[in-house]
């Protein structure tokens, strides 16, 4: 797994802060030294242990509770055995993982962050086979993630939006980077812990364009403000479906 820092991108006047992250069982960011899942050859499983969806952004963590249930079925429907923790199982297992493997706090994110995330996981993994028997675990995560524009219209991990104009009546001919959508992450990994590889589906664009000014810059759109954000569920529902069939090209139900 590849360390991912935290990236400041000043994208309009009011410095938006975008935090590309990586998430492990709820944890962002952290250095790696164990080795990752080298092969890339068809992996079959039995049994899927989801994991508690997170996010790094707090005005987003409202919309966790439904997706993991969405992530759950995606994953009955592909033919996979699912079970989720229960919640103080995982609670334990993730205190007693930060206390393995050393931990900094994130005052932005609120939350502890493992020094070492790939041994965070085998931790979680080692502790949870107490209580259930899986093959593999699932870490779903909410990320920002870089988008190429072109003709207006923004892509990015399987899916592609108009990028919203301030001022729809004022035409624009070139559009400034860099851009991000918001993404589903689900992060596979063996029963022991291992990474086996990341899956990533675009859900929504939550920025505008500024297109008023001379110098045009990117803000927030108004409807992702705030300490909590609604997203639409069928954007949730149609994320989850092209995360798992990404998933389906890595790892089969047998």
């Amino acid at each position: 797994m590849k360390t991912v820092n935290l990236c400041l991108q000043t994208i309009s006047k009011r410095l938006v802060y975008v935090f590309i992250c990586c998430s492990v069982g709820g944890l962002l960011l952290g250095c790696v030294s164990d080795q990752i899942r080298k092969d890339k050859s068809l992996i079959k499983v039995q049994t899927v242990l989801v994991l508690p969806p997170q996010s790094a952004y707090v005005a987003l963590r409202s919309q966790l509770p439904q997706l993991q249930p969405l992530v759950a079925d995606r994953f009955k429907r592909a033919g996979f055995k699912v079970m989720m923790p229960d919640a103080a199982h995982f609670a334990k297992a993730h205190e007693d993982a930060l206390l393995a493997v050393g931990s900094v706090y994130q005052p932005k994110h609120q939350q502890f962050v493992p020094l070492d995330t790939l041994k965070y996981a085998a931790s979680i993994a080692k502790a949870l086979q107490q209580h259930y028997t899986f093959d593999a675990m699932v870490d779903s995560s909410l990320v920002m993630r870089s988008v190429t524009i072109h003709g207006g219209k923004a892509s990015w991990d399987q899916v592609t939006a108009s990028v919203p104009l301030k001022y729809p009546d004022k035409p624009v001919s070139t559009y400034p980077t860099p851009l991000y959508g918001l993404s589903l992450r689900l992060v596979a990994y063996a029963g022991d812990g291992q990474r086996i590889d990341s899956f990533f589906a675009g859900i929504v664009m939550p920025f505008w364009l500024d297109n008023q000014e001379t110098v045009m810059h990117y803000q927030m759109h108004p409807s992702y403000q705030g300490d909590s954000v609604d997203i639409d569920p069928k954007a949730f529902k149609k994320a989850t479906a092209l995360a798992v069939r990404q998933w389906l090209t890595r790892v089969r139900p047998r």
